[in-house]
């Protein structure tokens, strides 16, 4: 794993954000807190200024309500607030470290129970729904798309915890050569 830098938590949520406000299954998660609250999306995500307070504030919010951000609910049920953000990039070699968060039921089932990330790239097949996202995502990486960058915490035994991005990290898997950016989350409270 190849070290970028150190994040902001405002970075960190902005992502998350990006990632999953056009994602088909989350999307109804974000778009009417963004409309009740009265929230541009265009400038709030899409076109965000990270030196704004207020809009940092608001995308914390937004977050929060969505998925527990903040609040110690849901996804971040037990998140330690004490976590440290880092850019890197997420190589080849790095791949065996990928978990699935345990939250996840059908990312747990797809990986046979063991969580790696690997072993859910090779049981594709047992997941037809599954399948053919993470393929789509597959043809979209071989086109050269650009790809969000995926929110990962590194657990007490080392491994990389997937938290957003789990068709983009299955699919690198599948394609085994290719290094991707992600966000790391570092903390000692951290749990695998």
């Amino acid at each position: 794993m190849l070290m970028l830098g150190a994040a902001s938590e405002d970075q960190v949520v902005l992502a998350f954000l990006r990632a999953e406000i056009d994602s088909p299954k989350r999307r109804l998660d974000y778009l009417p807190r963004l409309q009740a609250l009265r929230l541009d999306r265009a400038r709030l995500i899409d076109l965000a200024d990270l030196s704004d307070p207020s809009a940092n504030c608001a995308r914390r919010l937004i977050l929060g309500a969505a998925r527990g951000y903040g609040r110690g609910e849901w996804l971040f049920k037990g998140f330690p607030t004490d976590t440290k953000w880092e850019r890197v990039l997420v190589e080849p070699a790095d791949f065996d470290r990928l978990k699935y968060i345990s939250r996840d039921l059908d990312w747990l089932n797809l990986s046979g129970k063991t969580r790696r990330v690997p072993d859910g790239a090779r049981n594709l097949d047992t997941n037809q729904r599954i399948a053919e996202k993470v393929r789509e995502t597959q043809r979209e990486i071989e086109q050269g798309r650009s790809m969000a960058e995926l929110i990962l915490v590194e657990a007490d035994d080392g491994a990389l915890v997937v938290v957003e991005g789990q068709a983009r990290a299955t699919a690198f898997a599948v394609l085994s050569d290719r290094a991707f950016s992600a966000f790391v989350g570092k903390s000692a409270l951290m749990n695998g």
